[in-house]
């Protein structure tokens, strides 16, 4: 290790726990404030110039209280940063605390304390001020009312509204990545895509559960059930080969819903995509089965989290295949 940590080196909260893994420069930080994360030892070095960071903090805080603690390195700093909401992006921030009162909620009705020092990350604000802030819009807006405010914390119970805007936002926890393809039997190459390349780099790579309705149980409206498993997703992947128009409806449909949609297509049948989306960004494939098991890095490039929450940039490595279905460009 060329570097010692005796606080966060995120939010610089001197109660942090950071533990030296001298095998492969890594630490391990379990901090009050920002979560339990891990982080390079190359990187402490990066972020000991400045600090605190706010945006990392509210980051690396979703990501532990998702229970997908994150590996912060040189490589990946700057899009964590990118990721976290803009300084003066209200509305989003105000996204984040509904999100978090929600999920810390037994029962409607339940208060949530927010502790002002240690809880402040959960909508990524940058200190107990800005909170308290936060707090205090979210209450005008009758999204949530204030059971209590001590010197020491806050505790906010939901509105029926504020149940009801949560309701229209992604589902920022879901470990489900909805995959809106052609089921045809008849389709060897479609196949093909789903088994050795898109199953495998959402599930085996990227620790996502790929969600196909041909594959799974249900009962009534396969259109209801579509709509709901949308809804339960934390993106969608959309192949329009065959340009089958259920495939457009639930990519449409999850760009309403604001979820970050993936959208992809076979190289034959590129020219025949529809004008409605022709004009978006496309993973454009050929055979799945070319390149073997050549390594490369795959990036997934998700909708910018501004605006539509935090998502995963990098799915891992992948063979050749599985990376020219998911080097997606946001």
């Amino acid at each position: 290790m060329n570097n010692t940590i005796n606080s966060c080196p995120l939010c610089l909260n001197e109660s942090a726990k950071p533990k030296a893994n001298e095998s492969n420069d890594i630490w391990k930080v379990e901090c009050p404030v920002c979560g339990t994360y891990r982080i390079s030892d190359d990187a402490t070095g990066e972020l000991s110039r400045n600090g605190p960071y706010p945006d990392l903090s509210g980051v690396v805080r979703l990501w532990s209280e998702t229970d997908r603690p994150v590996i912060i390195t040189t490589q990946n700093l700057q899009d964590l940063k990118s990721s976290a909401p803009a300084p003066n992006d209200v509305p989003a921030k105000l996204r984040y605390l509904l999100r978090h009162v929600a999920r810390k909620s037994q029962h409607p009705g339940d208060g949530v304390e927010l502790g002002r020092e240690t809880d402040y990350p959960v909508c990524f604000a940058a200190n107990d001020y800005e909170l308290t802030y936060l707090a205090g819009c979210a209450t005008e807006l009758h999204y949530v009312s204030d059971e209590g405010t001590t010197r020491g914390s806050i505790c906010l119970t939901l509105t029926p509204t504020g149940w009801e805007e949560v309701q229209r936002l992604p589902t920022l926890e879901s470990a489900d990545a909805f995959v809106a393809m052609s089921f045809a039997k008849d389709s060897p190459l479609l196949k093909q895509a789903w088994e050795d390349a898109i199953k495998p780099a959402l599930e085996e790579d990227a620790g996502y559960k790929a969600v196909r309705l041909d594959q799974e149980h249900y009962l009534g409206d396969i259109v209801f059930e579509i709509i709901a498993r949308i809804k339960e997703s934390r993106f969608v992947v959309a192949d329009v080969t065959q340009h089958r128009n259920g495939v457009y409806f639930e990519g449409g449909y999850a760009m309403g819903m604001g979820l970050p949609v993936i959208w992809m297509c076979y190289e034959g049948d590129k020219k025949d995509m529809h004008f409605d989306t022709s004009h978006l960004n496309h993973i454009v494939w050929s055979d799945p089965a070319v390149g073997g098991q050549q390594n490369s890095a795959g990036l997934v490039e998700m909708v910018e989290g501004n605006e539509r929450g935090l998502m995963v940039r990098n799915l891992g490595r992948a063979d050749l295949a599985r990376t020219e279905l998911l080097a997606c460009c946001g």
